[in-house]
């Protein structure tokens, strides 16, 4: 006898399995919004960043016409030793003098930056040349206290100072000089140590004058150097 077929599971049955749900694919779809949100954001960061670059571009830093005055000690125009047709400005160091080194921040860009810091590199407290710069004329009454200062003397400018697009702001550094200087009679250092640091939309820049100009000083009484100088010449051709 053949016996009674085994029971099977009709689709549709009650032993038949429930569908699986579709599988949501929220997560994914949150995980590509934030992606995208994040490429918009660095965009835009970029592109401020840019605008940013732009505006300080067009800013200059350049000496004034007579950028070195000094009383109490002579001032020099010298050639350049690279090219003699360009002078420079070349002060003797005489004990107790005091000069007063100018330049011009020119905003030659399409918006408003504004300055923050001037430096006078070389000239920190611990310089070779026994200079001092006591205070940055405007806004710039106190050196500041940095790492480096034994070798530049930097000056917050007290509560930034704005320089509209074109149009230029002088900045004057009072230097002294007390003696002491670590240079040998007849001997003379020079090089370029003014930097500003300027801001616009966000972004900051240092910025300094051309790299061929720069302000010399002199140890000793230069004409008297020069009659040694050319008497030393004219004995080693006998």
């Amino acid at each position: 006898m053949i016996g009674a077929p085994a029971h099977e599971a009709q689709p549709g049955g009650a032993d038949a399995a429930p569908p699986a749900p579709p599988r949501r694919r929220a997560g994914a779809v949150a995980g590509w919004i934030v992606a995208a949100i994040a490429v918009v954001a660095l965009a835009g960061w970029a592109a401020w960043a840019a605008l940013g670059a732009s505006a300080l571009g067009g800013v200059r830093v350049v000496y004034d016409a007579e950028p070195l005055r000094c009383d109490g000690s002579a001032v020099h125009l010298t050639s350049d030793p690279w090219n003699e047709e360009f002078l420079q400005p070349m002060a003797e160091l005489t004990p107790g003098m005091s000069c007063e080194l100018r330049v011009q921040v020119v905003n030659g860009g399409w918006v408003d930056v504004t300055v923050r810091e001037v430096w006078l590199e070389g000239m920190g407290s611990g310089n070779l040349l026994g200079l001092r710069v006591d205070h940055v004329n405007p806004n710039g009454p106190e050196p500041l206290s940095q790492a480096d200062e034994t070798f530049d003397a930097g000056f917050e400018i007290l509560g930034g100072l704005v320089v509209p697009a074109g149009m230029s702001q002088a900045y004057t550094a009072a230097i002294r000089y007390d003696g002491g200087a670590e240079m040998v009679e007849c001997g003379s250092q020079g090089w370029n140590p003014v930097a500003v640091r300027v801001e616009a939309l966000g972004a900051s820049r240092l910025v300094q004058p051309a790299d061929e100009f720069a302000i010399w000083f002199f140890e000793g009484d230069l004409a008297e150097c020069e009659e040694l100088g050319a008497a030393g010449a004219a004995l080693s051709d006998d």
